[in-house]
């Protein structure tokens, strides 16, 4: 086809465990409804003579938003905005259809020249991702191993209650705090830390650090505790 592509392969250690193949494919489940421009695309998928199933992504060339954070990169308001509404443009059109990703993290946001007005952002990895109609996975599998990033899961995500777009966007909010800050809202010294802060404990006020009442305002109101407290959509 005379383009670049992205090509995801399990692990081979990974492919006697059935539920890591599942998992792995079920993003290209996800994807093949969505078709967006702030989402990557799938193109193809399937299971190599290896028994490796791959999936065949959309190249995003660029930068993740952790690699931009990580630089010292100091954020206008207008990148802050633009980076932003295209995250929640795209977010809101997987809800539209009943997907939910539950991994928003800055490593996951792919974005182009920063400079070009709007940056092309694109949200990547939806290998967690719950359809709507599935029953609530909880966060830790029967090995053990998170679903999800405990630095930025909402509080319903580690207490393994029933999630909803609003744990989507609680997760944003999280970014959007180290966005604007370079710090992250909650971290500790292990993945059990981290989902305690977020259960039990507040980040630190936006106030301080010279940011305008309306990114603060935005931002509390998205990273609420209860999920009847922050945006609808």
């Amino acid at each position: 086809m005379e383009r670049d592509l992205a090509i995801k392969v399990l692990h081979q250690h990974l492919c006697s465990d059935t539920n890591a193949i599942e998992r792995f494919l079920d993003e290209s489940r996800s994807l093949k409804e969505l078709h967006h421009q702030n989402i990557a695309a799938v193109y193809d998928c399937g299971i190599l003579p290896s028994k490796q199933p791959y999936i065949v992504e959309e190249y995003v060339a660029g930068e993740s938003l952790q690699q931009i954070i990580r630089s010292g990169h100091q954020f206008s308001g207008q990148e802050f905005k633009s980076i932003f509404a295209s995250v929640l443009t795209g977010l809101f059109h997987a809800h539209s259809k009943q997907i939910i990703h539950r991994d928003i993290k800055p490593a996951n946001i792919m974005i182009g020249d920063l400079s070009a007005e709007p940056p092309q952002v694109k949200l990547l990895d939806f290998g967690i991702a719950k359809l709507g109609g599935e029953q609530n996975s909880p966060s830790l599998t029967a090995t053990g191993q998170l679903l999800g990033t405990p630095l930025y899961m909402s509080p319903e995500q580690c207490s393994g209650d029933e999630l909803d777009a609003r744990s989507d966007l609680y997760s944003t909010g999280c970014v959007m705090y180290e966005t604007i800050t370079g710090r992250r809202p909650f971290d500790g010294e292990n993945a059990f830390v981290c989902m305690l802060k977020h259960l039990n404990e507040e980040a630190a006020p936006l106030a301080g650090d010279g940011i305008s009442s309306e990114y603060s305002d935005l931002i509390d109101r998205a990273m609420a505790k209860q999920p009847a407290q922050r945006f609808s959509s």
